[in-house]
C-alpha cells in the first residue's frame, strides 16, 4: 500500500511499499518511473475509485520524459500490464499464523485518449499499495533526474534503510533480481561492477540525499555478497530540508511554540508524517479535557507518542450509538437509491414497450386505441380525471398514466391469445 504527500507541490513524496520496491523484475528506468508516477497520481482517491487518469503532458512531467515520441511511453505502459509483483502476507487465525500468497501485474489496464492516459490497478493491488506499513519515500522529483534504471533501482532499495544506515548483505543473486538484471547478463562480477554497481553508485550519490558506499563479501575471492552503508548526503540534504520548511512553516511554528519541540525533533516529525496526520493529531490533543486542564506532563513526548500510535478520539457509548444510527440510515439511503434505480429502469422499459407496440400499429388501428380510451374514460373514470382529459388530453400526466396502462393490457390480452 502506498502512501503519497504532496506538500504544497514543492515536495511531492511516494510511499511505495516494500514489496513494490524489492521485487525481481527487469523493468526499464521509464517504466520504473512510470510505475512511480501512476502510484503518485492516484493515491489519494484509492479508496474510492478503481480507475484513475492523469495528462499525458504531466505524466511527462513527472517522470523526466521530454521526448515526443509517444509510441515508447505506450509501449512501457504495456510493459507494465505484462510485468507481475508477488508478495507474501502472514496473517493471524485464531492465533495461528498463517501465510498467503498473492500476486498481480503492476497495472490492470491502461488506454491513452485525448491527451488523458487513464489506468487502473487491480483489487488486490490497491490493497497492496494503499497506507502501507513499510514503506520506502521515494522523493519524485529526485526521481525524475536518474539517467539509468540500476541508479533508479539502487536508489528505491536503499532509501528505506536511510534511518538505521545500512543495508542488509544481499546475496549476489538477489542484489541482481532487485536491480533487474537479466540472469545472462554481466555473470563476472568485474562487468557487474562496471555496467551496473559503479554506475547506480554514482546516480544515487550524485542526485538523492543518501550516499552509498557499497562493501563486499567474498568467499574463496568468489563475491557472495553485498551490502551499502548509507550516509548523508549533505548537499542535497539541504535543499530538501529548505524546501520542507518553506512548506510546511505554520505547522513547523505550531510543533515548536505549542509543544516545545526542538528544531530538530520537529523537522524529522514534519518529514516522517503527512501534514494532515500531524494537524490531525494537534487538533485531537487540543481538543482533550486533560490539555485544556493543563494535566498533560510532557507534552512533546506525549505528542510523539499520540503519532507513532496513531491516538483516535475516545468514543463515548452515546458517540457509539450516533455511528451506528448513521450507519443504518446510510443502508437504508443506499437500498432506497437501488430500488429507484430499478424502478426507473422498470419505468424506462415499460415506455419502450408500449411505444415499440403503438408504433406498430397501423393509423386506422391506432385511432380504435386511441377512440377506445376516451370511451373508456367517459364512462369509467371519476370527475377530476375526465376534467383532465378534455382539458389537456394525453399530456395531462395522470391522464397519461392511465393511457399508458390501458395499452399495456391490452398487450397483455394480445399475448393470452396467441398460441402457445
Amino acid at each position: 500500500m502506498t502512501l503519497v504527500e504532496q506538500k504544497k507541490e514543492i515536495k511531492p513524496i511516494l510511499k511505495k511499499h516494500v514489496n513494490t520496491i524489492h521485487s525481481s523484475n527487469n523493468l526499464t528506468l521509464v517504466q520504473r518511473k512510470l510505475f512511480n508516477a501512476l502510484l503518485f497520481n492516484a493515491y489519494h482517491d484509492m479508496p474510492e475509485k478503481f480507475q484513475y487518469e492523469i495528462p499525458i503532458k504531466k505524466l511527462c512531467n513527472l517522470i523526466g520524459y521530454d521526448s515526443r515520441d509517444y509510441k515508447k511511453l505506450r509501449k512501457s505502459i504495456l510493459d507494465l500490464l505484462t510485468t507481475a509483483i508477488e508478495w507474501n502476507v502472514i496473517e493471524n487465525d485464531q492465533g495461528e499464523k498463517k501465510e498467503k500468497w498473492r500476486a498481480s501485474s503492476i497495472v490492470a489496464a491502461a488506454k491513452i485518449e485525448n491527451g488523458l492516459c487513464i489506468y487502473e490497478f487491480s483489487s488486490v493491488m490497491r490493497e497492496l499499495l494503499y497506507r502501507p506499513e513499510i514503506y520506502g519515500k521515494i522523493d519524485i522529483q529526485i526521481m525524475t533526474q536518474f539517467k539509468s534504471s540500476y541508479g533508479l533501482a539502487l536508489y528505491e532499495n536503499c532509501i528505506r534503510f536511510q534511518s538505521i544506515a545500512t543495508t542488509p548483505w544481499l546475496p549476489i543473486n538477489t542484489f541482481r533480481k532487485l536491480m533487474g538484471i537479466a540472469e545472462n547478463r554481466y555473470q563476472n562480477f568485474c562487468d557487474l561492477k562496471k555496467r551496473v554497481l559503479d554506475i547506480a553508485v554514482k546516480e544515487v550519490n550524485l542526485y538523492s540525499p543518501i550516499k552509498v558506499v557499497p562493501e563486499i563479501k567474498r568467499v574463496n575471492k568468489a563475491v557472495t555478497s553485498i551490502k551499502f552503508k548509507l550516509l548523508e548526503n549533505k548537499e542535497v540534504t539541504v535543499n530538501v530540508e529548505n524546501d520542507l520548511l518553506e512548506a510546511n512553516a505554520d505547522l513547523l511554528s505550531i510543533l515548536k511554540r505549542d509543544f516545545n519541540l526542538s528544531d530538530k525533533v520537529a523537522i524529522d516529525i514534519l518529514d516522517r508524517y503527512d501534514p494532515e496526520f500531524i494537524q490531525e493529531k494537534i487538533t485531537l490533543i487540543k481538543a482533550s479535557e486533560n490539555f485544556r486542564l493543563g494535566k498533560i506532563r510532557e507534552l512533546a513526548a506525549y505528542f510523539i507518542d499520540a503519532l507513532k500510535r496513531d491516538y483516535k478520539p475516545s468514543k463515548s457509548s452515546q458517540r457509539l450509538l450516533n455511528e451506528i444510527r448513521n450507519q443504518e440510515e446510510a443502508k437504508i439511503k443506499a437500498e432506497k437509491a437501488k430500488e429507484d434505480q430499478l424502478q426507473e429502469k422498470a419505468k424506462k422499459q415499460r415506455l419502450e414497450v408500449i411505444n415499440n407496440y403503438l408504433g406498430s400499429l397501423s393509423e386506422e388501428a391506432l385511432s380504435t386505441v386511441y377512440k377506445s380510451f376516451e370511451e373508456d374514460i367517459i364512462t369509467s373514470a371519476n370527475f377530476y380525471v375526465r376534467k383532465n382529459y378534455k382539458k389537456a388530453g394525453l399530456k395531462n400526466k395522470s391522464v397519461e398514466m392511465l393511457f399508458n396502462s390501458y395499452v399495456i393490457d391490452i398487450i397483455d390480452k394480445n399475448l393470452e391469445l396467441e398460441p402457445t
